[in-house]
């Protein structure tokens, strides 16, 4: 068993690479990224060796994420846009409460109406069940960070933020969506997190 400690679990190594846990799980099957398997089954990525094979060139090219085949929650989607703007204020929050360092750009109006908007862009695909455009701005956003330098916490804390931000939005009262329907909100921010973190992942260049 690997010493405690000195080794990663799948998503804590998908995280600190800015993948998808399904991504890290193709790259390792196919002998990709360096790892070990317990006796249980589990693999386990050790830190430096992690640190030196990223360091030695561009990772591999995550295979691309495709939309699932959604159905339209149409009550979902109202109720997320019409906290489009309560999202974008708790976003700014959670933003400053992770103190990733990085300087925002803009002003906090400029932030929260374009947080709004992509929740808008996201509360319309949750409506209609076709999540493409929603898909598409978020690998957008993942290649503008990588283009920007932007370090993988950074880019990942400013998707949670978003994530965090529409749960609890869509937590308060008065709220009448269901505990499922909220959860399959999140679930549908988390695969746009994952989009954008792959590709982040890709480094192309500008």
């Amino acid at each position: 068993m690997p010493p405690e400690g000195s080794w990663l679990t799948i998503s804590e190594a998908a995280d600190a690479l800015g993948v998808s846990v399904s991504t890290l799980r193709a790259w390792a099957s196919d002998g990709r990224v360096p790892h070990v398997t317990t006796n249980g089954g589990h693999r386990r990525f050790n830190r430096q060796v992690l640190r030196t094979w990223v360091a030695a060139g561009p990772m591999p090219t995550p295979a691309p994420e495709r939309a699932p085949r959604f159905v339209g929650q149409p009550d979902a989607g109202e109720a997320l846009a019409s906290r489009a703007a309560r999202s974008a204020e708790l976003t700014e929050a959670f933003l400053a409460e992770a103190g990733t360092g990085i300087r925002p750009r803009g002003s906090a109006d400029d932030r929260q109406r374009a947080a709004a908007d992509w929740v808008r862009v996201i509360a319309e695909g949750l409506r209609t069940g076709n999540l493409r455009v929603a898909r598409d701005r978020a690998l957008a956003h993942g290649h503008a960070l990588d283009r920007a330098g932007v370090g993988p916490d950074a880019a990942l804390a400013g998707m949670v933020a978003v994530e965090r931000a529409v749960d609890c939005a869509l937590s308060e009262a008065p709220s009448s969506l269901s505990p499922d329907a909220r959860d399959y909100v999140v679930a549908v921010m988390e695969w746009l997190t994952r989009c954008s973190m792959d590709a982040w992942a890709r480094r192309e260049a500008a």
